[in-house]
Formats: C-alpha cells, structure tokens, sequence
C-alpha cells in the first residue's frame, strides 16, 4: 500500500495504525495536541455535490503545485470529498406565550 508521507505500523495490541508526518503533510499540531487540517471548498455542481472539499495549502505550496503538470498537480492536491445541498429547512420560531396578569390582593398591605 502506497501511503506517500504517512507509514502503516502495528500498535502494541495488534492494531493497524497510520503514522502520518503532521508537518510534511501540511496539518496543523495545536498546544493541546489537536491535529487540524485547512480545507476549502469550491463550487462544482457535478455528479457528486454542489462543492468540491480539497486541502487548503500555504500560497508557497499552492504556487508549487499550479507549476506541476496536471496529473501530478492531482496526486499531489487529491479530492477530500464534495457536499451536496439537501435544501433549506425553516425551524419554526416559538411564539411567546403571554404571561397572564393575576390581579394582586392587596388589601393587607400596610401602605
């Protein structure tokens, strides 16, 4: 299996694992040790969804890859995903319900 910047290891159970190269890869590590990935997303309307989802790249990279021929630029820059419009739904806002007044007895009171 062809993993590019990433290996396959076994773990100390038995479990397959994904090694990836968080810098090579152009993720992100944050000081609590999250790992994100910058996506954009453009609009295609094809077979697939309204969007295409692919990687976000610094400009250095991105004016790396508009060099490459178009096949390599696609192996390089792979398809995450597309996201298809399931249409709008409107939530029904809540009507307030008026509070009723309740006439206050105050006849006992000393003012």
């Amino acid at each position: 299996m062809k993993l590019g910047k990433a290996a396959l290891v076994v773990g100390k159970q038995g479990q397959d694992c994904i090694l990836i190269d968080i810098k090579g890869s152009n993720l992100y590590l944050s000081k609590n040790c999250n790992v994100y990935l910058d996506v954009v997303c453009w609009e295609s309307n094809n077979d697939y969804g309204s969007h295409t989802v692919k990687q976000q790249f610094p400009k250095d990279k991105s004016e790396q890859l508009k060099s490459l021929p178009k096949e390599e630029r696609y192996k390089q820059d792979p398809i995450l995903g597309s996201l298809k419009n399931m249409g709008t739904t409107t939530v029904p806002s809540a009507t307030p319900v008026p509070n009723e007044a309740k006439p206050i007895d105050d006849s006992d009171l000393p003012f």
